[in-house]
């Protein structure tokens, strides 16, 4: 499996969490397969995170996973991995929300797809 390394900065909550996502190659996608989906947070704020959600979504498709990552201390990263099935009928190009979700933080990416 190949996977893909997309990183930037949270706008609404700059310098604190910097968020990278490792999926799936895309020439390797596809429909009724799993595609696996790896987002990681790195805390760059000056104190220590906790209870931080992470949501992925497969939009219009009503296909969803939600992990929790318990603490990120200051200048550390924690991953968690998603595998989500893709629709049968799936083709062409789709899209991925990754939603990181803390009381203080939230940031958003959506990211393309191609089936």
């Amino acid at each position: 499996m190949l996977l893909l390394m997309i990183s930037t900065v949270a706008a609404s909550s700059r310098n604190v969490l910097y968020t990278g996502i490792a999926m799936s190659d895309e020439r390797n996608l596809q429909p009724g397969k799993d595609m696996v989906l790896s987002v990681s947070i790195t805390n760059k704020g000056s104190e220590g995170l906790k209870d931080v959600d992470v949501t992925v979504s497969l939009l219009g498709h009503f296909i969803r996973e939600k992990n929790r990552i318990d603490r990120i201390k200051t200048g550390e990263t924690e991953s968690t991995r998603f595998y989500l099935r893709l629709p049968d009928d799936l083709h062409g190009y789709e899209y991925i929300k990754i939603t990181v979700n803390h009381k203080e933080y939230k940031r958003t990416i959506y990211r393309e797809i191609r089936i």
